[in-house]
């Protein structure tokens, strides 16, 4: 199976990505060719998705195009999803990016944050963790009868309680 991804023109952003059987790859040039991703193109003119049209109020992105991506990750970086873009300088697709603070991680083609997400678990509890970007932390909150809010210290490398 061939894995295509649909991209918007207007700021390479993914949209979605399906598959296509490997016999109708073949039959208009093969893998990555520009026949391929044509015949893709032709094949889902016509095929807006309902759920993207909604995420839009109502209407599709004005122009779309179709890249062919690998699930295995072998070519064109990362496995494209929603809020992926595609690199056109370099032929790539890119994890989505969720604040102007994250870096790209050149092997793994996703972004991540300057701080690496510490371990969830403090002591007995387990929190839910997030990025806090204006003061460039990650917070926890508690869960399952915990009721307190902690900020990781990367002095320290443990959570502590915020105050």
């Amino acid at each position: 199976m061939a894995h295509f991804a649909e991209v918007r023109s207007d700021n390479n952003e993914v949209l979605r990505a399906i598959v296509i059987t490997n016999k109708d790859v073949d039959a208009h040039g093969g893998d990555y060719s520009q026949g391929a991703e044509d015949y893709v193109n032709n094949l889902m003119a016509n095929a807006q998705s309902e759920s993207i049209k909604e995420e839009f109020g109502g209407s599709y992105p004005s122009t779309t195009y179709w890249k062919q991506c690998s699930y295995n990750k072998k070519r064109r970086g990362c496995f494209p999803g929603p809020g992926s873009t595609y690199n056109v300088e370099l032929d790539r697709f890119e994890g989505p990016k969720y604040f102007d603070s994250w870096i790209l991680n050149e092997e793994t083609y996703q972004y991540e944050a300057p701080i690496p997400r510490p371990s969830p678990i403090h002591g007995n509890y387990f929190l839910s963790t997030s990025w806090d970007e204006p003061n460039q932390r990650w917070v926890g909150a508690g869960i399952d009868g915990n009721p307190n809010t902690y900020v990781w210290n990367t002095e320290t490398n443990v959570w502590e309680e915020q105050v």
